[in-house]
C-alpha cells in the first residue's frame, strides 16, 4: 500500500475512534432501612444505580412504600458498610410523594468535598452510599451501599 492510502485509513481510524465514549463503570445498590445506620423501621425498599464515564456521572433512583415524602436523596461518602458520611452528591430535594423514580447527570463540579479522582476511586472501592431522606427519618429512611456491577 502506498503512503496516502496508509494515511488515509489512519485518519478514517482516528475519526471513528472519536465517536467512542471510553468505559462506563457501573455502581449498584439495593436500597433498605436495615442498611440505615441506626437501623431504620420500614417497609420501604429501593434501588440504584451509578455509571461513571469519563467526567460524567449517570444515575437511577427508585424507592418506594416510604412512610412519607421524600425531602432529599444523596450518594454519600467515603464510608463502609455501618458508618455514616457526609454529602457528596445531592440527587434530589423535597418530593410530594412516598415514592420516587428519578434520574439524572453530574460532573466534578457537582461533587462536594473531595476531587472527582477520588470519588471515583472511592466508588471502585464500595465506599460509597445512597440515602433516601423522609419528612419521618430524616437521617434517612432507606439506604444502600453502592458496589461494581460484574459485567457478564
Amino acid at each position: 500500500m502506498n503512503r496516502s492510502v496508509l494515511f488515509g485509513l489512519l485518519v478514517l481510524s482516528l475519526l471513528m475512534l472519536g465517536g467512542c465514549t471510553g468505559v462506563i463503570e457501573t455502581f449498584v445498590a439495593a436500597l433498605s432501612g436495615g442498611s440505615e445506620v441506626p437501623l431504620v423501621t420500614t417497609s420501604g425498599t429501593g434501588s440504584a444505580t451509578l455509571m461513571i464515564e469519563g467526567q460524567t456521572g449517570r444515575w437511577t433512583l427508585g424507592a418506594a412504600n416510604l412512610t412519607s415524602n421524600v425531602i432529599a436523596a444523596h450518594i454519600h461518602g467515603p464510608a463502609a458498610v455501618g458508618q455514616n458520611a457526609g454529602i457528596l452528591v445531592t440527587l434530589s430535594g423535597p418530593q410530594t410523594s412516598t415514592s420516587i423514580s428519578l434520574s439524572g447527570t453530574f460532573t466534578p463540579a457537582d461533587v462536594s468535598g473531595m476531587t472527582w479522582d477520588t470519588f471515583v476511586t472511592n466508588a471502585r472501592n464500595g465506599m460509597l452510599y445512597v440515602n433516601v431522606h423522609t419528612t419521618t427519618n430524616p437521617g434517612g429512611e432507606v439506604r444502600g451501599q453502592l458496589a461494581t456491577q460484574e459485567r457478564p
